[in-house]
């Protein structure tokens, strides 16, 4: 049976029998005859598939007898046999396979004319291998549409009406796989695809065209939708060409002509909404955002007359209100003269505008009923104006004002040929102003005023006013003869007679009575005697000696009265004696500009100060005052820069090796001192005390030094070395002699505690008391007053260092003093020179006068070091030096240190021989004692010949200029 396929093409109904079966390819085999095969036996399968046993096929078997074994056969037949039964087997498979595939066919199809392309694939795809129920080419071309519905259902389901350029780039990418499968498509489905393809390129520029509509931007809407018309016009003319369906293209086209009408409507609705809105709300701004927006949205549609007309309506709408607006801004603020250019400019452009040409002449109209209101009231008092004296009048200065004004701003707002009635008009209150103005200021007898508002109005006059001249011109003499008699009062009270004499023969021009010119004469003699004094003492007051007698000169030709000569020669013989004055207040100026000349300050502000009470002007005493001033400013900067480099000078002095010169340097720094500079005064007094107490005294500079040696030769307690640092500090030149030590018992005799300066632990070793007078204070071998001062124990010498408000040097000070930061071995150098100190070896037999040696003096220049005396230390206990190995019973409090060396280290003193009995006296003359680093301990209660003392000072802060 014939079946018909969605192509329309015939299709063979499927075989009824192996044979038919086997026919579908063209090539049957020939069995023989088959006509003995029962229906029942036809191979519609592979079970079915028997052969009868008496059926024969041509085969030729060869049998001894019946019922025996074949005894030979033909290969041939076996093969022949071999191949039916495969052939017959594999048709009945066949069959089956093809009836399978016809049903997954026959679904296939229904579900694509259902429209369901996705699951008629599937079955399509379902039919597997060769098939004799299936043509081939149909089952090909049935795939090949399937998926080609398949992916146009799915472009389908994402399109719409309007695609955004996201969507529309999705959809092309489902139909690029579509347009591959183009050429294997019939003619239908390449029109259906091309027809969609069109749809999308439609929907796209759609949906441009609507998103900007949606955003306001009708032009660019407008260009889409024509945009749309155009290609969907386009689109339907090739279809049309080629007989395709344009059901799907029609509606775009339709849309764009809709769409179009409708913006084109909505313009027109939004210029009549703009003009609405600008109207009600009378602004200006949005006339103008109006006018620029119609203009915006008129050129959409650049053809179209009825939005052209629209459009030039609401723009001349809008120029009227922005004429009106500025007319009435400018009439406003009293311009009416660019208002009314205003409004002619509007005119030339729009001349048959009535409402605009109403209000010009609405605004003109009233401003001439106001300039007409003030030009009558004005009119009504010109006669009493015109008189002589003035009469009062209901006018004011306003009404003036207010009458100009109007008709000024009626000029400007009227046309070129209707202001020169407004000008004569003007021209006349102007001048009824300023005789309105005179009037008043003469009755105010502002004389001045009045004449020059008379003048104005003189020069308003015209040539057909020839009566008010003659009324101006009696105004006017009136006028000034009463202000040249004001005048001539004002400038003679005020002593300006010159000018006043000037202001008087004007005044003889104008007054003509006889009796007030015979006051005028007098006047004028009286004026030129005032105006003479007048020069005297102005000469005067400018140091014009002569000058002034010259004006006093003339002055007493015209004086008439005694009483007036008498004055003036009083004043002539003062002038004379002011000029002997004169002479000597140059003469001490002279003398004061020699004496700053030589620098000699003192001298030249005592001459400025005669001559400043030698001075006639007060001009002159103040440049004097103002000289002596700066003169002594002067005179305090040198003194200061003296006192400065003075107090200097007397610093460094005081730390030198004879700091008693800072005294006379620190007493001529006090004499340059300023007065008024008490600090600098403070100070340098200061260090005058200071200077006064280091008197015979050195300096020893802070620093390091050598302490003690390294020698073998020396004691164990000298050893080893170390440089200690000390600050600075003073220590007596010499060693302290018996006049000063004098001085000292003198003064704590006359205490009534004479141990006030003793020190604490003399008590201990003293319990019965002392009075400090040493033990050979009777011999004349050691009491001249030059000699140190022998036979004194430690606490003598702790006692007057007290009262001197020094200190015994302690051994670090004395050995720095004594050899300097170099470390020499005796104080003048490292050789021994017996030369150079009061020793036993030069001869010495007691105690020489200190300072007796000068070449023995030490780096910082103290005498007798080495020799004369052994010294008093003030450290109260002998102490080893540091990381010194020292065994010695005296170490300790119970001895203090003595040193330097003595004169006579040779004789046996008691209490210089109990250091070392066994060695002998001989011990002590060695030079060995003198050097600096040599250390004699001894016991503080211990008096010798041999020992003296010298004292140090240390202040705790050094004095400085500036802080």
């Amino acid at each position: 049976m014939d079946s018909q396929d969605i192509l329309g093409e015939k299709t063979s109904a499927a075989p009824s029998s192996p044979s038919d079966a086997l026919d579908i390819f063209g090539d049957t085999p020939d069995f023989g005859d088959t006509a003995g095969l029962p229906p029942s036996s036809s191979p519609t399968s592979p079970s079915s598939a028997t052969i009868p046993a008496d059926a024969d096929f041509g085969l030729e078997f060869e049998f001894d007898k019946i019922g025996k074994k074949p005894s030979r056969f033909s290969l041939k037949t076996i093969l022949v046999i071999f191949v039916f039964l495969a052939l017959l087997g594999g048709a009945s498979f066949v069959g089956w396979e093809s009836k399978k595939n016809l049903d997954f066919f026959k679904e296939g199809k229904k579900l694509f004319q259902r429209g369901k392309y996705q699951e008629a694939l599937k079955y399509f795809e379902k039919i597997e291998g060769f098939s004799l129920l299936v043509n081939s080419r149909d089952l090909e071309s049935y795939k090949k549409r399937a998926k080609f519905k398949k992916i146009l259902q799915k472009a389908d389901k994402l399109y719409l009406d309007s695609l955004s350029l996201e969507q529309a780039d999705k959809i092309r990418e489902i139909l690029s796989e579509a347009e591959e499968m183009k050429e294997n498509l019939d003619e239908e489905d390449q029109q259906e695809l091309e027809i969609f393809l069109r749809k999308i390129e439609l929907a796209q520029i759609r949906s441009e065209a609507e998103s900007a509509k949606k955003t306001g931007l009708w032009s660019s809407a407008i260009a889409g939708f024509q945009k749309l018309l155009e290609r969907a016009t386009q689109i339907l003319k090739e279809l049309n060409q080629q007989g395709a369906d344009l059901k799907e293209i029609t509606p775009f086209r339709d849309l764009a002509k809709k769409s179009i009408n409708q913006i084109k409507l909505e313009i027109i609705s939004k210029i009549k909404q703009y003009r609405e809105e600008a109207n009600i709300r009378k602004d200006l701004q949005l006339w103008n955002q109006a006018v620029e927006e119609s203009e915006r949205l008129s050129k959409s549609f650049p053809d179209d007359e009825i939005l052209k007309r629209k459009v030039e309506k609401l723009r001349k709408a809008r120029d009227r209100f922005r004429v009106l607006y500025l007319v009435k801004s400018k009439i406003a603020a009293d311009n009416y003269a660019e208002a009314y250019e205003e409004i002619q400019s509007y005119l030339k452009i729009y001349p048959r505008d009535m409402k605009v040409r109403s209000f010009y002449q609405n605004v003109k109209n009233e401003l001439e009923d106001k300039a007409k209101k003030f030009y009558e009231k004005i009119s009504k008092a010109r006669s009493k104006l015109a008189f002589l004296k003035p009469l009062r009048t209901s006018l004011v200065a306003r009404d003036f004002e207010n009458a100009l004004k109007q008709y000024n701003n009626l000029k400007d707002f009227s046309s070129p040929a209707s202001r020169m009635e407004i000008d004569r008009k003007i021209h006349e209150i102007r001048f009824w102003k300023n005789i309105w103005y005179g009037n008043l200021a003469l009755e105010k007898k502002e004389i001045i005023k009045a004449l020059n508002y008379y003048r104005n109005a003189q020069n308003l006059i015209r040539g057909d006013t020839i009566a008010f001249k003659k009324v101006l011109k009696k105004k006017m003499d009136f006028a000034i003869r009463a202000f040249l008699e004001r005048k001539l009062k004002e400038l003679e009270k005020e002593k300006k007679y010159a000018q006043a004499l000037r202001t008087l023969s004007i005044a003889k021009i104008y007054i003509t009575d006889k009796k007030k010119q015979e006051i005028l004469r007098k006047m004028a003699r009286r004026l030129k005697l005032k105006e003479f004094q007048r020069q005297a003492r102005e000469n005067e007051s400018k140091g014009q000696w002569q000058e002034a007698k010259n004006s006093y000169l003339k002055a007493l030709e015209i004086a008439q009265t005694q009483r007036e000569r008498s004055a003036i020669q009083q004043q002539i013989d003062l002038i004379e004696r002011k000029k002997v004055q004169l002479k000597q207040y140059l003469t001490h100026k002279k003398r004061a500009e020699i004496y700053l000349a030589k620098e000699e300050y003192v001298k030249a502000i005592e001459e400025l100060e005669e001559a400043k009470k030698t001075a006639l002007l007060e001009k002159e005493r103040l440049l004097v005052e103002k000289r002596i001033q700066k003169t002594k400013k002067l005179y305090r900067k040198k003194r200061l820069i003296k006192f400065r480099k003075l107090f200097k000078l007397a610093l460094k002095q005081l730390h030198s090796s004879f700091p008693e010169k800072a005294i006379e340097t620190a007493k001529k720094a006090l004499q340059h001192c300023p007065v008024e500079e008490i600090k600098y005064q403070h100070k340098t007094k200061a260090l005058l005390r200071r200077a006064e107490r280091v008197r015979n005294m050195v300096y020893v500079p802070p620093g390091r030094f050598i302490m003690g040696t390294d020698s073998e030769d020396s004691e164990p307690w000298e050893r080893p070395s170390y440089r200690p640092y000390l600050e600075g500090y003073y220590i007596d030149k010499y060693e302290v002699t018996n006049r000063e030590y004098e001085e000292f018992l003198n003064y704590i005799r006359k205490l009534p505690n004479p141990h006030k300066y003793c020190h604490k632990l003399e008590s201990q070793y003293f319990p019965e008391g002392k009075d400090h007078t040493p033990l050979y204070w009777d011999d004349m071998r050691y009491n001249q007053d030059e000699q140190p001062v022998v036979g004194v124990d430690w606490f003598d010498a702790y006692a007057y260092a007290r009262w001197k408000n020094k200190h015994l040097p302690s051994e670090r000070e004395w050995e720095k003093a004594a050899r300097g930061s170099k470390g020499l071995k005796w104080p003048w150098g490292n050789v021994w020179n017996k030369n150079y100190l009061c020793h036993w070896t030069s001869g010495a037999r007691k105690p020489a006068k200190v300072g007796s040696y000068p070449k023995g003096v030490s780096p910082y220049g103290c005498y007798d070091m080495a020799g004369n005396v052994w010294e008093w230390t003030g450290d109260e206990e002998f102490k080893a030096y540091p990381n010194a190995k020292v065994m010695d019973a005296r170490l300790g409090e119970k001895y203090r240190v003595v040193r330097g060396g003595s004169w006579a280290d040779y004789d046996e003193d008691p209490d210089l021989m109990e250091v070392d009995k066994k060695a002998g006296a001989m011990l002590f003359a060695s030079p060995r004692l003198c050097e600096t680093t040599y250390r004699f301990p001894l016991k503080p209660q211990s008096r010798s010949a041999k020992v003296g003392f010298r004292c140090a000072l240390k202040f705790e802060k050094e004095i400085k200029l500036e802080e």
